[in-house]
């Protein structure tokens, strides 16, 4: 005698009860675009880099190019533990840089640089309280954020499939042995 047989608990039930385990137990995904600003400085190009919630992208690889030359890096390097960088750079023009977390989490943006002093191309953030408040509106004025509403349609979608996939495969009818 087997242990679903003496407590009564058909196979289908049991499956039911740990699919219902599943969706009390999961953890909600906790997802965040990312912004980022240009700090004053002289000469210094200094951006930093946060996400919605704000924490800094730390550590995260970056790549800056040149406006003579947008397919090889100017320089490549790391934020620091604040999510800051800082880069010099040697000729006037729209320069670009990229960010990625390696978590999927990536920030583009253009600056253009006029003179030894550089302007952001971004719109002026002068208006925010604090700094993290400046560096979330730069990139939604330059668009540099990402599009947050498809991704979520998406996602929703697929978890409206894939729940009626799984309720497919669990109550299916089984055709019943002669």
């Amino acid at each position: 005698m087997t242990y679903l047989n003496h407590c009564q608990i058909g196979p289908k039930a049991l499956k039911l009860m740990l699919l219902a385990c599943f969706f009390v137990l999961a953890k909600p995904a906790s997802a965040h675009s990312v912004a980022w600003n240009q700090q004053p400085s002289d000469q210094t190009i200094t951006l930093s880099f946060i996400y919605s919630d704000q924490s800094p992208m730390a550590y995260s690889q970056v790549k800056v190019f040149s406006p003579a030359d947008s397919q090889i890096e100017y320089q490549n390097a790391r934020t620091d533990r604040s999510g800051i960088f800082a880069f010099r750079p040697d000729v006037p023009g729209q320069w670009s840089f990229e960010v990625n977390d390696g978590q999927g989490h990536l920030a583009q943006g253009d600056l253009v640089i006029n003179s030894p002093e550089p302007v952001a191309a971004a719109a002026d953030s002068t208006s925010a309280d604090t700094p993290a408040e400046a560096a979330l509106e730069a990139p939604l004025a330059s668009g540099g954020a990402p599009k947050v509403g498809l991704i979520r349609v998406l996602l929703g979608l697929s978890l409206i499939l894939n729940l009626g996939l799984i309720t497919f495969k669990i109550f299916r009818r089984r055709p019943k042995p002669a």
